[in-house]
């Protein structure tokens, strides 16, 4: 099996998305990541994350990007956690991360990330999510969500 085989069925089970980590776990070296890369076979989304550039996109690899850029503790937190589940409104320009270690990554603009010491998880089609009553009270604290909207949400959960 080729560098780029195991690559494949990886990402292909995490949206798209290997982590270097991921790959030197899977014995493939960091050279053949910058090879694969220059050769288009991957794309370099962030320091230590690619995506495949031959993967049919799906509704949540926009969460598992930003998951995979926040480092291995990260997970989808709060405003972003609600839209991840369809309840409110996609903006592609803002995600709202929670990170459990400290990380000292540098992130695009438009990434939130806070750290939460004991989070409630669960998982979404392999993403961590934050549960629904734990984000809405996130969304509430940090303004993302209009009130009103909020207050429909919690009283459908």
């Amino acid at each position: 099996m080729t560098s780029y085989e195991k690559i494949w069925d990886t990402a292909e089970d995490n949206h798209g998305v290997i982590t270097s980590a991921q790959a030197k776990r899977l014995g493939v070296k960091p050279a053949s990541l910058v090879s694969m890369s220059t050769n288009r076979k991957l794309i370099r989304i962030g320091q230590g994350v690619y995506k495949l550039s031959h993967h049919a996109p799906g509704p949540y690899d926009e969460y598992a990007q930003a998951v995979a850029m926040a480092g291995d503790t990260a997970f989808v937190r709060g405003a972003s956690a609600l839209m991840m589940r369809g309840l409110i409104p996609f903006d592609p320009g803002r995600f709202y991360l929670g990170v459990t270690r400290r990380t000292r990554r540098k992130l695009p603009t438009g990434y939130d990330v806070k750290f939460v010491a004991c989070p409630e998880i669960e998982f979404i089609e392999g993403i961590a999510v934050e549960c629904v009553e734990a984000a809405l009270e996130d969304a509430r604290k940090c303004g993302a969500v209009d009130v009103d909207r909020l207050m429909d949400l919690e009283s459908q959960a």
